[in-house]
């Protein structure tokens, strides 16, 4: 009886040598073609949804000029306070920012603003966008995105501060 458990066992580890020996046949080689980029979007595709970019990025701003009174009307179901960091972060992407303006949407004078308005935002760790721990009523980096967001939307002639969700534009 023992001789055929050793047996058993002699025959199941040649048998999983013998597979593992095997070479593999099923390799599967993609090649690229030489005209596909790393990047699939180009920028025709940016400067198509250019726009949409651009609202996003006037959402963002009426959104960061809000205190805890405006933001406690918007319940949290329309837009949750984490999702402001993922808009910013989206509207600074290098494609994104550089659709914007080659598009003519934002102008190089509003440069220096919006590149302080994301430095001011960098402030703020993902922990506490996520768990919303920012009180905008008094956390001095939210009052400093607060203002800066305010001079920027001047700056653009943009005169409203509120954001319809329902519309999904500034009121």
């Amino acid at each position: 009886m023992y001789f055929l458990f050793v047996l058993a066992g002699l025959s199941i580890y040649l048998l999983r040598c013998y597979i593992n020996n095997q070479p593999d046949t099923h390799h599967i080689t993609i090649k690229r073609n030489k005209k596909q980029n790393a990047n699939h979007f180009s920028d025709e595709t940016f400067d198509e949804n250019s726009t949409e970019y651009f609202n996003i990025l006037i959402k963002v701003l009426i959104l960061s000029t809000y205190n805890s009174e405006k933001f406690n009307s918007v319940t949290s179901e329309d837009f949750p306070f984490r999702r402001l960091e993922e808009d910013i972060g989206f509207v600074f992407t290098e494609d994104v920012f550089k659709s914007m303006l080659r598009n003519d949407l934002i102008k190089e004078t509003e440069l220096p603003k919006l590149l302080a308005f994301k430095e001011a935002t960098l402030k703020i760790s993902e922990d506490e966008w996520f768990l919303e721990k920012v009180d905008p009523d008094s956390d001095k980096r939210w009052i400093k995105i607060n203002e800066v967001a305010d001079e920027l939307l001047t700056e653009m002639n943009i005169d409203t501060k509120n954001y319809n969700f329902e519309s999904g534009n500034s009121e």
